[in-house]
């Protein structure tokens, strides 16, 4: 009985941590990515001149003073 007890204590021990660990990688991974590194993610997902367009757009759709039709 005392085999049986041990090996169930065991099972009970390894899944703690293995619920400990994955709510310890929940709370380390769970914040969204700052602006820097959602752009750093997109320079190495994309092409160079993909990535311009992108970033152009970004630029543009975040600046109230963009006049595209009156020119710089």
């Amino acid at each position: 009985m005392g085999r049986v007890k041990n090996q169930l204590m065991m099972e009970q021990e390894q899944e703690f941590e293995l619920e400990l660990s994955y709510q310890e990688w929940l709370r380390d991974n769970s914040s969204e990515p700052s602006e820097l590194e959602i752009i750093d993610m997109a320079r190495e997902m994309l092409s160079p001149s993909t990535f311009q367009e992108m970033l152009w757009h970004v630029i543009s759709a975040n600046n109230p003073d963009y006049r595209p039709l009156i020119g710089a």
